[in-house]
């Protein structure tokens, strides 16, 4: 398994920005859709609000991704 980070993330956590793990079982398993997409988008717009840099983790494809993108979220939902 390959860990994958995106741009946005791997960039905070070079230059030592504040970033939070979000964990995905509110996607796949705790909230009916569309409630599961819509309650994930909605924290990381309010991480980023705070300036904070979000990193939602999953399993894409058999890599480990930190920092899932939009399409990633709505793939997992």
């Amino acid at each position: 398994m390959t860990i994958r980070y995106s741009p946005l993330v791997r960039d905070a956590l070079d230059h030592g920005y504040p970033v939070v793990a979000l964990e995905t079982g509110i996607i796949t398993h705790a909230l009916p859709h569309p409630m599961n997409l819509e309650t994930a988008l909605a924290v990381e717009e309010q991480l980023k609000a705070a300036d904070v840099v979000p990193a939602t983790i999953g399993i894409i494809d058999g890599d480990a991704v930190i920092g899932l993108t939009t399409d990633e979220l709505i793939r997992l939902a």
